[in-house]
């Protein structure tokens, strides 16, 4: 009996032991299972954050090519109609936008301060792009014939609103060197920039307007208190302005001498013998200076000479030099000054 009893205590030991061990497996797996699923979010999540990383850094990475597109977006709506941006480029730390203002709109600006205004539109964009700054260290805005205008990262200023600009008083236009040499034993002179103090005749031929009447005209003319002559011609008037009286006669000068010419034309199908002043409009304005052949034209309707296309003209000897008809008068004063 007493062997019996050993025998099912021993029985229910070996059962316990048996329940003891399935339910410690059971609470033991779940464990190990929750620290594996952990370890691998954790790898995962630490992976996709790397990538992200690496992805960031390959999209914002500050390249020529990134930094010129950007530009183009940028300065797209900088210029004006007729106007045309045809490069932009950067070689050696000197960013060089090429612009093309040949066509455009003159009717207020002179080309020479069109290219000011569009140089100061297009370098505050660029300035923006704060991030790009360690690629360049000059910003030239090119406008081909006309000119160019430099500026360094020196030059740069800050506003009272944190943004960045060049000083207007660095927008001073260079002339392009046919050979590109720019050696400083030869400096160029800014076409903004004048070269000499202008006298009477030239200032006149400089303030002379198309858009005046005769009237303000000849207002204008007497307001120098330079002597003039004043005639009336079939289908024209015409004011002659000199420092002498005897450089003022029209036709047969009794003295060789610097003089202003200026033409207004009358309504061709209107018979100029009514000679009704308000119906004149501006037809030509010549500067010709007594110290060489050349003349200066400015024309811009009827016929002067070969003359017949709006623009402005200088010529030697009576001959056409064939430069470009869109100069401003101050440029042509300009070539005067430099070839007389």
């Amino acid at each position: 009996m007493k062997n019996k009893k050993v025998i099912i205590i021993i029985a229910v030991v070996v059962v316990l032991g048996i329940i003891g061990s399935f339910g410690s497996s059971d609470d033991e797996s779940p464990n190990t299972t929750e620290s594996t699923n952990i370890e691998t979010d954790k790898a995962e999540v630490e992976q996709d954050a790397t990538s992200a990383s690496q992805s960031e850094d390959i999209s914002s990475e500050k390249t020529v090519d990134n930094f010129v597109k950007e530009i183009k977006n940028l300065i797209a709506d900088d210029i004006g109609e007729g106007e045309s941006i045809t490069d932009v480029k950067l070689n050696d730390k000197d960013l060089c936008i090429q612009v093309d203002i040949s066509d455009g709109d003159t009717s207020i600006l002179t080309l020479d301060d069109l290219a000011i205004s569009r140089t100061s539109s297009i370098t505050d964009d660029i300035l923006g792009l704060e991030d790009y700054d360690e690629l360049w260290e000059t910003i030239t805005v090119d406008f081909g014939n006309i000119g160019k205008i430099t500026n360094s990262k020196a030059d740069i200023e800050t506003n009272e609103y944190g943004l960045r600009y060049f000083p207007p008083e660095n927008f001073i236009i260079e002339n392009n060197s046919s050979d590109g040499n720019d050696s400083d034993t030869n400096p160029e002179t800014p076409k903004n920039e004048k070269a000499i103090e202008y006298d009477k005749l030239q200032q006149l031929y400089l303030e002379i307007d198309s858009e005046m009447s005769y009237s303000e005209m000849v207002t204008l003319v007497q307001s120098t208190g330079l002597p003039y002559s004043e005639a009336k011609y079939n289908g024209s008037r015409i004011v002659q302005v000199a420092f002498t009286e005897e450089s003022t006669a029209q036709k047969y000068k009794k003295e060789n001498g610097s003089y202003v010419e200026i033409i207004y034309i009358y309504p061709e199908n209107e018979n100029s013998a009514n000679d009704v002043l308000d119906k004149y409009s501006f037809g030509t304005c010549v500067y010709c200076p007594n110290d060489c052949s050349m003349e200066l034209i400015n024309h811009i309707s009827g016929s002067y000479f070969s003359y017949r296309e709006s623009g402005k003209y200088i010529s030697d000897l009576g001959n056409d030099l064939k430069l470009d008809k869109s100069m401003s008068k101050e440029q042509q004063l300009e070539y005067y000054f430099t070839n007389k």
